[in-house]
């Protein structure tokens, strides 16, 4: 039989009136919730629409995309955010979003099957859950079973063997780590509170495909209602790593940005270190720029960076930073 269970007053404290959950899958018995805890299976959340693989999200629910993203260990990512009914979120001048409250934000973590043919499926292998509720966000990670039917809630850290095949036809064998609650709240704790980090309109200006035609991702999100009006030119745009038509440096900064800018900054879990990484911080092709990145190329050699959530070189990552000391160094 199929229950419909209405968010109750207990989790207003996540979800405001607004954006009350329904879901009606039949394998799931009612939940019982409380103001500091997340369900402990992953249907309880409603994100997906029918079967999870298919990752069609719940109609609530706006995929975005990023044009330069975090490093784990070549996953795919299916990135979605869910806000309360009429209530876009305030991108200011500044940059900062200004997240309401009743806000999720979900990553789904994938790998295709064999990257050459996507047709062959994929293997979901955990799904990352940011809410904002009243005092602040809480975070979760639901660890997808092996059967891919259901993922349950972990607070513990968890090595996941897998394979896939990438596009070079090689097979990959990576023992995938789903980071604890610890380690998340370590890259994702700015100041003494939790907030999230990829959502920043420098890595969503970027041009996207909706309904079969291309479209600025920002001005995209304002139709939706997901954020408030403004030009998305008074942002700049990161460029892609992989966008060779992009200035190398640019390339380079972007990737700094996103995948060291995190924990390496005043109010970041590398506050210590002198050394910074944001995209703005650049400060052009010099000597201090070229230790910078030189720096950043040897921890990422020793598989020191990013600190957590990779068990892997990222050897394209690697790569980039390698060109760019190349074309400098002449060498």
């Amino acid at each position: 039989m199929k229950r419909e269970i209405t968010i109750a007053a207990a989790m207003i404290s996540i979800y405001t009136a607004a954006a009350n959950l329904h879901f009606n899958n039949p394998k799931m018995p009612a939940v019982e919730y409380a103001d500091s805890l997340l369900p402990q299976n992953i249907y309880a959340l409603h994100i997906f629409q029918d079967n999870p693989l298919s990752l069609r999200p719940d109609a609530r629910l706006t995929e975005y995309e990023i044009s330069t993203g975090l490093f784990t260990d070549y996953a795919e990512k299916q990135r979605l955010i869910m806000l309360p009914k009429n209530v876009p979120l305030a991108i200011p001048g500044g940059g900062v979003p200004e997240f309401p409250e009743g806000t999720m934000l979900v990553k789904t973590f994938y790998y295709f099957i064999d990257c050459r043919d996507t047709s062959k499926g994929r293997q979901l292998v955990e799904t990352r859950v940011l809410l904002k509720g009243k005092y602040g966000w809480q975070t979760g990670t639901y660890n997808w079973s092996g059967n891919q039917e259901t993922a349950t809630l972990t607070t513990k850290a968890v090595n996941k063997p897998l394979s896939f095949t990438d596009e070079n036809g090689i097979i990959k064998k990576i023992e995938y780590h789903i980071p604890s609650g610890n380690e998340c709240n370590n890259c994702h704790t700015q100041g003494g509170e939790i907030s999230p980090l990829g959502f920043k309109p420098g890595n969503l200006n970027m041009n996207v495909v909706r309904s079969n035609s291309l479209i600025n991702q920002l001005l995209y999100l304002q139709q939706q209602g997901i954020i408030n009006s403004f030009n998305p030119g008074i942002f700049t745009a990161l460029p892609s790593g992989t966008d060779t038509t992009a200035v190398l440096y640019q390339r380079v900064r972007a990737y700094l940005d996103v995948n060291c800018a995190h924990c390496h900054n005043d109010n970041g879990f590398c506050a210590k270190s002198r050394f910074r990484f944001a995209f703005e911080e650049g400060d052009g092709h010099n000597k201090n720029a070229r230790k910078l990145i030189a720096k950043a190329a040897n921890a990422i050699k020793k598989g020191r960076m990013p600190a957590l959530g990779t068990t892997v070189i990222d050897e394209k990552g690697l790569a980039l930073l390698k060109s760019y000391l190349k074309s400098i160094d002449g060498k």
